[in-house]
């Protein structure tokens, strides 16, 4: 019986790629939770390719809750951009198995399909390091996005300054500012930034000061 996979993105491109490169295994896609989690339950997948913008980056987010139902899946993150090991390993350690990304030559991608394929996990030696130093084990019990960890590295600034810096809207930001605050169970934006500069997300340098000048 063929494997099922799964496509977890909007990119048909991928998909019909993946088709060729992974022979007789049938190929399903999934453009929102919905349809991922229908595949899950009625097609029994195998593997699952996701990719890093599924889900407007909360991708880390749906392989925890997939891992946490479905141990036997294999998952595995496709990004069509270039994302920092650091980044890169919290898919790892929400419960991904595999990483590939653009810095892989095209034949490299084939030999690594290949060994997944065969039940073998593929994760480049810069992400496989970052996932196992001690930094990362203190804080990725906490599945951070990409976006909330952009916002957690500015937060001694306001966020209208922040949302001008990372060009997003100020509702946005306040949006994954409260999803970090309620992941850390802190009340205010100073136990957020305490938590930061002890994990080394932003670095200690002058003194944040609380006043009724900051936004909250």
């Amino acid at each position: 019986m063929n494997n099922i996979v799964v496509i977890a993105s909007k990119a048909d491109c991928l998909a019909k790629m993946l088709s060729v490169k992974l022979g007789n295994n049938k190929v399903y896609t999934a453009s929102n939770d919905r349809d991922l989690f229908f595949n899950i339950n009625n097609y029994y997948p195998k593997y699952i390719f996701m990719e890093n913008c599924f889900c407007e980056n909360v991708t880390e987010e749906y392989v925890y809750k997939i891992k946490r139902n479905n141990e036997n899946l294999h998952i595995i993150i496709w990004t069509a951009s270039d994302i920092t090991p650091y980044n890169a390993a919290f898919f790892i350690n929400a419960g991904a198995e595999s990483f590939i990304s653009l810095r892989e030559k095209d034949e490299d991608v084939n030999k690594i399909l290949k060994q997944i394929l065969l039940g073998i996990t593929y994760c480049p030696d810069d992400v496989a390091h970052a996932c196992t130093s001690d930094l990362n084990n203190m804080i990725f019990d906490i599945p951070f996005s990409e976006k909330e960890l952009k916002i957690m590295k500015l937060l001694k600034l306001r966020d209208y300054q922040i949302a001008d810096k990372l060009q997003l809207s100020y509702a946005t930001v306040c949006y994954h500012k409260t999803k970090v605050f309620r992941k850390l169970g802190a009340k205010n934006r100073h136990e957020v930034i305490e938590f930061c500069i002890k994990h080394k997300i932003i670095p200690s340098g002058k003194k944040y000061k609380r006043g009724k000048n900051n936004d909250y």
